[in-house]
């Protein structure tokens, strides 16, 4: 497998862990900032590093990319306690705030429509480096 596939899967897989378990009581403040930190520093070292080969570029890319994400998820937080003093559901299947198969009285619209951005910006962002 090369680079590209390789960064790709680090990225997109540490942002749907993140996704799906930033409620977890494992998933404290201290551990999500220390990964998400330590991959930023690595890919921003890797990224100064002087290379000129762009799969490898965009490889530290991917490892820039979990901070970022972080920072939407954080924003799209912040936006849902203001407005709906609570924070979002995410509404996507096997999510332990949302049952597929029931009725969810407690989830919004804008939770929907927040779960669909944050899945498309999963997806999106390790993708930006090649766009720029």
């Amino acid at each position: 497998m090369d680079y590209v596939g390789i960064g790709i899967l680090i990225s997109v897989g540490i942002n749907f862990i993140y996704l799906y378990n930033r409620k977890k009581k494992w998933l404290s403040v201290k551990i999500k900032w220390t990964m998400v930190g330590l991959l930023f520093l690595i890919g921003t070292i890797g990224m100064l590093s002087g290379t000129e080969n762009e799969d490898i570029l965009l490889f530290f890319w991917c490892l820039m990319t979990p901070l970022f994400f972080v920072g939407i998820v954080q924003l799209f937080t912040n936006f849902t306690i203001q407005s709906h003093q609570r924070d979002f559901y995410l509404c996507l299947r096997y999510s332990d705030e949302y049952n597929a198969f029931g009725k969810n009285k407690h989830v919004k619209a804008m939770d929907k429509v927040i779960s669909i951005f944050l899945v498309i910006s999963i997806v999106v962002l390790p993708l930006l480096f090649q766009w720029v």
